[in-house]
């Protein structure tokens, strides 16, 4: 028997205001109920496009011309409103904070199901169930505004959640959570769907947290589908596109020249086990890591001993005894000490709130610490103004639209060269380089609001890095990018380290975090609980690590990056 789509999509075209190229070009898809859609692609590939396409948003409020239907339990999108739409229809996007309203994380929550005039008794229970799935109790008396990036999305898709959707369309939802609590949104959002019935259109780039849990993928390249089918075709494709967005593990068998590819670790791991000569490699052994600083309750001092002997030259910075407080009564920071070494890239990873967004605003002058210092090239940072700060120091926030304000990237990039006091012949040159660094020449006179959230990104970068300053600070530069946007920018690492420049790179990119950092600091409620080189900290953590490493775990040891684990595989191919 034939089912009746949810969704419907027919012969869709869309292009944006003022673009000549569309975004969206002859899309036919069905969501039937109860269905589990991925939607892959290259960054710019037109996922956020289509996810703002079933909810009416595209071209509602977007404007644009469009051609084609999209019809949601048969009511096209095109002659109803987004109002009408959102009670069949949740939408979490991208970006939390485009859609966070009240300072109150509790009245945002509710905010939805008083527009849908949902009684207070049935609201309130509504509200209680998200809270409880959500793991959202700790942040209820909180101000929005005082939030990591991390928690914000937690609250943006409570708010989603709540209104009891029959189709919820997430756009990378999961791209500012830390690896644990990504991992407990999705087995909510599969329970949701197995559960409850309820359909999900989900867009991502980190398939390997959610490849397996889809019952369609499906790829857009330029704004078409180049791609349908299911996790095991894609698998199977030797199309170039669908190749670059299979999860590391899928990708690392296919490399090193297997037939049988796993979809995830688990599957990985069943692989491994019946290779011949694997299981019995190595008698592991646990690592002593006591020379990096792990530290554990009993050992709260020995992050400073660390950071005391980490080099014996001179730090870009040092942190010492450092302790922040928003002025609600618990310190984000927690006497945090640590060294930043000339040349060194180090990641610092952690659970959203942990403060590592604090500390690094801490480092940067943006905020002040409640206690302790920061030295910053030799300088006490309380000592400096702001010109001297940013003459060394350059930062990158969470989200690109704190730094966007030009119309164009060359414009954005042109503005910091003139704030910067760079000469017109140096302007030039120090844009179009960077420009073609990063690989986005091509978006050189593109209206910002035109390009993707993951090309905001690379601009926003873009717009720091061309001032080339000794001191460059990224949180979370690669949320909605894919694998090929994060060489470039792996590229620039290398090329700022191999000048003696130091990088910090705020991130729950684990894979990105073991192919180009030197040194990883992890952070918990405000503490350092290890420090050391990348190979220490991952090897000797369950959550905190790569695909790479918890595949090969048992089976060989001080695996870590995919470099390690091809170098297994096709030892014993």
């Amino acid at each position: 028997m034939e089912k009746f789509p949810l969704v419907e999509i027919e012969d869709l075209n869309y292009t944006y205001p003022g673009c000549g190229e569309p975004a969206l070009r002859d899309i036919c898809l069905k969501v039937l109920p109860g269905e589990f859609m991925l939607i892959a692609g290259l960054t710019g590939s037109g996922k956020s496009t289509l996810c703002r396409a079933v909810n009416g948003l595209v071209p509602h409020f977007y404007g644009g011309k469009i051609s084609g239907n999209v019809r949601v339990k048969g009511i096209s999108t095109l002659e109803a409103s987004v109002g009408e739409l959102a009670r069949y229809v949740g939408l979490v996007f991208q970006d939390p904070e485009a859609q966070l309203v009240f300072e109150d994380p509790e009245r945002e929550i509710a905010f939805g199901l008083e527009n849908l005039a949902i009684e207070p008794i049935r609201g309130i229970k509504r509200i209680e169930e998200v809270f409880s799935c959500l793991r959202l109790a700790s942040l209820r008396d909180r101000r929005v505004t005082d939030l990591s990036g991390g928690e914000k999305q937690k609250i943006a898709l409570a708010s989603v959640l709540v209104m009891q959707p029959e189709v919820i369309v997430l756009d990378e939802p999961t791209s500012q959570l830390d690896p644990v609590s990504a991992e407990d949104f999705l087995v909510t959002l599969k329970s949701l769907n197995s559960e409850l019935g309820i359909s999900v259109i989900l867009a991502e780039h980190r398939l390997e947290r959610c490849f397996h849990l889809a019952d369609k993928i499906v790829v857009l390249h330029g704004g078409r589908v180049v791609f349908s089918g299911t996790a095991e075709d894609i698998a199977k494709t030797d199309h170039a596109v669908g190749m670059r967005l299979l999860p590391p593990i899928s990708r690392l068998f296919l490399e090193a020249g297997y037939t049988e590819i796993p979809l995830n670790v688990k599957e990985g791991r069943m692989i491994l086990s019946g290779i011949d000569g694997i299981p019995n490699r190595h008698k592991l052994e646990r690592p002593d890591y006591s020379h990096t600083g792990m530290i554990g309750k009993q050992e709260k001092n020995s992050s400073k001993a660390f950071a005391e002997k980490i080099t014996e030259r001179d730090a870009a910075v040092k942190v010492e005894n450092l302790w922040h407080s928003y002025g609600d009564g618990n310190p984000s920071l927690k006497g945090v000490d640590a060294d930043f070494g000339f040349g060194e890239v180090v990641a610092i990873v952690g659970e959203n709130g942990s403060g590592k967004t604090t500390l690094v605003k801490n480092i940067t002058g943006i905020l002040k610490p409640s206690k302790g210092r920061v030295i910053l090239y030799g300088r006490d940072i309380a000592e400096m103004n702001r010109r001297e700060i940013a003459a060394l120091c350059g930062m990158v926030m969470q989200n690109p639209e704190s730094h966007l304000i030009s119309k164009t990237p060359e414009e954005e990039l042109r503005l910091t060269c003139k704030s910067a006091g760079f000469s017109e012949k140096e302007t030039e040159e120090r844009v179009s380089k960077t420009l073609s660094t990063l690989d986005i020449e091509s978006l050189r006179s593109t209206p910002v609001e035109e390009i993707s959230c993951g090309q905001r990104e690379l601009v926003a970068i873009g717009s720091v890095v061309v001032r080339d300053p000794d001191l460059l600070i990224l949180d979370e530069p690669t949320r909605g990018l894919d694998s090929s946007v994060k060489e470039r920018i792996a590229s620039l690492l290398a090329r700022r380290k191999s000048q003696g420049k130091t990088t910090i790179v705020v991130t729950h990119d684990l894979e990105f975090v073991a192919e180009f950092s030197d040194r990883v600091i992890m952070l918990a409620e405000g503490r350092i609980i290890a420090q050391g080189e990348m190979r220490e900290v991952l090897s000797d953590s369950l959550f905190y690590t790569t695909q790479y490493n918890r595949c090969f775990r048992g089976f060989a040891s001080g695996v870590v990056t995919k470099a390690d684990a091809l170098k297994v595989l096709k030892e014993f191919a």
